[in-house]
């Protein structure tokens, strides 16, 4: 609550009568700060003990900064003041104002008020000297007025008229220094309102722990060794309450680096918790490490200090900007650690490690038992949350029904006898809050009657154990007196909340499953003018604290209507259902998670953004329904959410949910083979496990993948075979087909070729059929679509003789169908992602061929793709998948611009790159175990290494080596963790080459041998996969790039025996690509290496001293130039391919030149001339061109016209 008031003042009637002394004080004070905002709450009108008069009172104290306490013997003496302080003590940790929140005015002396002992003052008046003697350690919080209630008034007056006096010059300092230091630490908790985090709100009737909440607060501030606070106890004691209240309480403290709570539940690494905060609301400013994509322990742990390092050069930045706007603020931040049950999360050394940081404090809730925690120092620094002292119980019950002193005894007999527990407490308050009529000592009689008090002890059980099952016997007892209470629409409801998950109950789901068994309280049964009776009960059972607001949900959303249960009260309500009922009740929830499924399947194709925030809270309830209740239906919804999920930044749990489906199914299809509808769920979702599979890419997963896939394929087309006419048997089998084809494609084993062709066919051919008996089924287009990308691919990569015109044509009737759907569903955006990709394909097409018009049709395509990417991107923020689409295709736009040269295209390439890398870096450390995310971040780190290793420029050697470094490091992990993954080892030699390439580009010391061993290492990884891909024009190409690599090295090194390896691995390239360019003529990529190999074989051939070679190399030239120039004719305008052209024409003229050959020698010089005024200003910024430009300028100056 926003502070209302400065200052409540607490005062004694008697002590401002007749005088006004109080009032004079108090209207001195409020005139010393007439500019500026300073409200007092002080209370002049006629006392009287009344439920209006404590209502007015118990706001004041809610809204009001400050307590000021005048005190005097009449003070101590009113049943009223003392009210008004303990209220205020309960209220003082919520009101967010710590132990700081009383100033004392001593107005007449007060005998023995800070020292001598306690007894010589009443019971009734012991608190306030208690409170009096630890909070006057300094004068600031207590001013000493002697008489004030008879001479105050006066003393008022007189300053007022500035009397010269000493003694009144005196006093006039003391109230200035006491109101100074009132209006400084008014000031310290305004930083309360400046306090950034994300823990949540105490609980309403939150009440007592001060000396828990006194001793987390010591272990966090005041023992330097240790900053972790550990609160620990049995469930339903309130730990995550108390250090939300503590965080609350405190929250001024925490202004520089704020309060964040972080669910530890399951969590066995730091870095797991404290990669929690990347992103956080309030957090952004903080600029925090993103998690490594490794998830080594070395990784982790470095991961863990660069976190901390940032978070508190944040804190401490903040703490400077706040002390410059004049606060008084401490650099210190405040990590929440919920739920820890995993000792091992937090080692000795892990917990040293945090220690390091004394601007750091952590609280930790845990029920372990101290004496299994992971470091000792967490042991040493343990507030135990055991039963609530028996006064603080009772202030709980006094907060939900106050009772008069005479049944004060009653209330405290109900407490000794519930053992102070929490949980317990607040239900029987809450169930005499409602039930008025019942008073303190009939609720005691009953309980009495009802032996609610005693459990025996079961043999070999602990004593936790007793206290736990004596606790769910009273709860269960309470309980059933509070649902006895209930109205039937309200005991519905409660019965139907404990079906969700305890803190996610979107109300308008829980209304869906309460319909299905009671009609009457459906929205349609409402009569006009009648309240709604779902509405009530709902109502009803919020106020009683039966089913809260859920704070999880309403951060996420805080529109939607969300309520929680406690865990336990929702386990005690299901123990009490008939048998006979169960199953029918949980049938509801299947029935209300399979329609959400099917919407939710629905809209996430089409509009993923407005569905995003439903798939957390759906996949708990679908998972939350029992294995044995589930026919398969929760299954099959579970099954619907996993691919929201991976694209929601959380890979692992829908891999985990994923493996649940497939033994659900497992389980279901064993106990009734002859169900279809269960042996295709099993398909699905074994198809679905082993694309998850393939995505991880962890040790073994290869292996899974097409063990699930081809589990998959055979049970689909066994459905398939027993039923031709069954569509979805036959989608199902091309769906499966295309995954296994997927497999050996990215596998590469021998024979994985010819393997994946035939899924790729067989898939197709099914796709076609279902398309055409089908024209206007939207789906069946997609999956045709899908299948001709798949074999566009396929056939581009093979590149075999006609392969390229197929894979056209494919590509051309792909994007032709994606365009239509596209068109007819303008607001897909599914339909609108498929566009963007077909349109992603055909440029890399385009680009690669580089036939005539294939540049500006590549530029072409990558734009729309790019521009319908990042549309959906900026839709949906939350959809990794969109993401990952923007950041592919700003690397394919970098690659054009890369490749062209024209005007402008370093800067644009660089900056496609550059966004694509923070992107894919994002999804890495949000997935850390997805390896399709630590591929692309590789591929991504790769591409802008060979862009600065192209530029060039000042700086570019030193980031081209941490990015090709970088690079590497990920594709080792990835290739050693999938031994059989031939697309991994692919990724793994790529980056090896690029590294070695920056090696031999440097030249520094030792990069020589550097660049041998990655070329060496990478030459035999792509042997390898040439041998056993025999057909794969890719692997064949891959292999001659890795050759050529290797023999440029051996070129440029000069040892002994260089240059006869040089030329061996040239010509063993130079084989490769005249096959491959024989096999795909209108390859504008194949005719380009193949000139580059010709050119290399070529030039050593001129160097050789018999002469012998010397027609082989000029005929190499010649045939290399006619290759460089019809691939410049084709795509005019591109500087590179150009710029190759007159080098080509260089070397050749060099040739016939040593060869004496000057008219010919003189001819290629003005083809090279002509060809150079026409691209001078477009090469002028390449140095290597600078001396080729120098003969221009003499061939101009002796006369050539351009």
């Amino acid at each position: 609550m926003m502070a209302q008031h400065q200052v409540f003042v607490s005062y004694a009637r008697k002590d401002d009568q007749p005088a006004g002394s109080v009032t004079a004080l108090v209207e001195w004070l409020t005139a010393r700060h007439a500019n500026q905002p300073f409200s007092v709450f002080f209370d002049t009108q006629s006392i009287a003990a009344d439920q209006l008069w404590r209502g007015r009172i118990g706001q004041g104290l809610r809204s009001s900064r400050l307590f000021l306490m005048v005190l005097t013997p009449n003070y101590l003496a009113s049943e009223v003041c003392r009210w008004e302080f303990e209220t205020y003590l309960r209220f003082e940790h919520g009101l967010a104002h710590g132990d700081d929140g009383v100033r004392i005015l001593e107005c007449s002396e007060v005998p023995g008020l800070l020292d001598g002992p306690l007894d010589r003052f009443p019971d009734a008046q012991r608190l306030i000297v208690q409170e009096v003697r630890k909070r006057t350690l300094t004068p600031e919080r207590r001013l000493h007025l002697a008489d004030w209630p008879t001479s105050g008034a006066a003393m008022i007056q007189a300053l007022q008229r500035q009397d010269g006096s000493d003694d009144l010059r005196q006093l006039a300092d003391r109230l200035a220094a006491f109101d100074q230091a009132l209006t400084r630490r008014l000031d310290q908790m305004a930083l309360v309102e400046r306090a950034p985090g994300s823990v949540g709100q105490g609980t309403a009737t939150f009440v007592g722990r001060r000396q828990e909440i006194a001793g987390l607060r010591r272990h966090l501030t005041q023992d330097r060794v240790g900053v972790i606070g550990t609160v620990h106890g049995l469930g339903g004691q309130g730990k995550t309450a108390l250090v939300r209240h503590y965080a609350h309480a405190f929250a001024g403290d925490y202004a520089a680096g704020g309060r964040w709570e972080l669910p530890v539940e399951g969590k066995t690494s730091l870095a797991d918790v404290l990669a929690q905060l990347v992103d956080r609301v309030g957090l952004q400013e903080a600029n925090l490490p993103r998690r490594p994509e490794a998830v080594t322990a070395e990784a982790n742990t470095a991961f863990v200090q660069d976190l901390l390092v940032q978070l508190g050069r944040y804190t401490h930045t903040r703490a400077e900007a706040l002390t410059q706007e004049g606060f008084d603020v401490a650099p210190q931040c405040l990590l929440i650690f919920d739920n820890l049950d995993c000792p091992e999360l937090l080692t000795a050394t892990e917990a040293a490690s945090l220690g390091d940081h004394p601007w750091l404090h952590i609280a930790i809730t845990t029920r372990l038992d101290p004496e299994h925690l992971g470091s000792p120092s967490l042991r040493g620094a343990t507030i135990a949350i055991d039963d609530l002292p028996v006064d603080d119980a009772l202030d709980l019950l006094q907060l939900l029904r106050p009772f008069p002193p005479e049944m004060a005894p009653a209330a405290r007999a109900i407490v000794d006898h519930l053992g102070g527990f929490t949980l317990l407490v607040e239900l029987v308050g809450t169930y005499l809050q409602v039930n008025r009529s019942v008073s303190y000592q009939d609720y005691l009689t009953r309980l009495q009657q009802e032996s609610l008090f005693a459990v025996d002890a079961l043999p070999h059980q602990t004593p936790v154990a007793v206290r736990i099952r004596h606790r769910e016997q009273q709860l269960a007892e309470i309980l059933d007196q509070t649902l006895a209470t209930l109205s039937d629409y309200e005991r519905a409801v409660l019965d139907t909340a404990a079906l969700f998950p305890p803190d996610q109950i979107i109300v308008d789901w829980l209304r869906r499953v309460v319909m299905q068994h009671h009609r009457h309280l459906a929205p349609d049964q409402v009569r006009p003018g009648y309240p709604d009776p779902f509405q009530a009960a709902t109502a009803t059972l919020t106020n009683r604290r039966l089913l809260p607001p859920s704070p999880r949900l309403i951060a996420l959303k805080p529109e939607v209507e969300a309520l929680s249960i406690h865990r336990m009260v929702a386990e005690a309500l299901r123990n009490r259902w008939p048998e006979e009922t169960v199953a029918g009740r949980w049938g509801s929830v299947m029935a209300l998670a399979e329609a959400i499924g099917n919407f939710l399947q629905t809209q996430w194709r089409a509009a993923p953004q407005q569905v995003a925030w439903l798939v957390a809270p759906f996949a708990d309830l679908a998972a939350g329904v029992p294995e044995v209740h589930d026919p398969g239906s929760c299954a099959t919804s579970l099954g619907i959410v996993v691919e929201p999920l991976s694209r929601l930044a959380q890979f692992e749990r829908a891999t985990t949910l994923a493996q649940v489906v497939v033994e659900r199914f497992r389980h279901l299809a064993e106990s009734l083979p002859a169900s279809k509808n269960l042996q295709r769920g099993l398909a699905a979702s074994l198809s679905q496990l082993g694309t998850l599979y393939q995505r991880r890419g962890a040790e073994e997963d290869s292996a899974a993948a097409l063990a699930a896939c081809r589990e998959s394929f055979e049970i689909s087309r066994r459905l398939a075979a027993a039923d031709p006419t069954d569509v979805q048997a036959a989608r199902d089998m091309s769906v499966a087909l295309g995954n296994l084809g997927d497999l050996y494609l990215r596998r590469r084993a021998e024979g994985d070729s010819a393997a994946a062709l035939a899924a790729y066919q067989e898939a197709l051919e099914i796709n076609r059929r279902l398309a055409a008996a089908n024209p206007t089924d939207g789906e069946a287009a997609r999956d045709l679509s899908v299948s001709l990308d798949k074999l566009g691919d396929f056939y581009q990569r093979r590149g075999a003789e006609g392969d390229s015109a197929v894979a056209l044509a494919a590509y051309l009737e792909s994007l032709d169908v994606d365009r239509r759907l596209a068109a007819a569903n303008p607001n897909d955006a599914g339909a609108a992602r498929d566009l963007s990709v077909s349109l992603s394909q055909l440029g890399a097409f385009y680009q690669r061929r580089g036939a005539a018009g294939d540049s500006a049709a590549a530029l072409e395509a990558y734009q729309e793709s790019l521009e319908i990417a990042r549309r959906l991107a900026n839709a949906n923020r939350t959809d990794g998948q969109a993401a990952r689409d923007l950041s592919v295709s700003l690397t394919q736009l970098g690659d054009f611009y890369r490749r062209r040269g024209a005007e402008g295209d370093s800067a644009a390439a660089l900056a496609a790159y550059q966004e694509s890398l923070e992107i894919a870096r994002r999804l890495a450390a949000a997935n850390p175990t997805d390896g399709q995310a630590a591929r692309d971040l590789s591929l991504s780190l790769s591409q802008l290494g060979a862009f600065y290793q192209r530029r060039w420029a000042e700086g570019d050697s030193a980031a081209a080596l941490e990015a090709n470094q970088e690079s590497l490091k990920i594709a080792r992990r990835l290739a050693a963790s999938n031994p059989t993954d031939g697309q991994a080892a692919r990724e793994l030699s790529v980056s090896l080459t690029g590294l070695g390439d920056l090696y031999q580009r440097r030249g520094a010391e030792g990069d020589s041998a550097a660049a041998l061993a990655a070329y060496q290492e990478s030459l035999e990884m792509f042997r390898r996969l040439a041998a056993v891909n025999s057909t794969d024009g890719q692997a064949a190409r891959d292999l001659s790039l890795s050759l050529e690599k290797l023999g440029d090295l051996y070129q440029r090194r000069g040892a002994e025996g260089d240059s006869a390896a040089a030329l061996a691995v040239y010509q063993e390239s130079l084989e490769i690509r005249r096959r491959l360019a024989a096999a795909n003529p209108t390859d504008g990529r194949a005719a380009r290496d193949l000139a580059a190999s010709l050119e290399r074989v070529a030039m050593l051939g001129l160097e050789d001293p018999s002469g012998g070679r010397s027609a082989e190399a000029l005929a190499f030239l010649t045939e290399a130039l006619g290759h460089r120039a019809a691939l410049a004719n084709a795509n005019d305008g591109q500087e590179q391919l150009a710029r190759e052209e007159v080098l080509s024409l260089n070397q050749l003229g060099i040739a016939r030149q040593r060869l004496g050959d000057v008219a010919a020698a003189r001819e290629v010089e003005l083809r090279l001339l002509t060809k150079l005024s026409t691209y001078r200003q477009r090469f002028e910024p390449h140095p290597g061109m600078l001396p080729i430009l120098e003969r221009l300028d003499q061939a101009i100056a002796d006369g050539f016209e351009p």
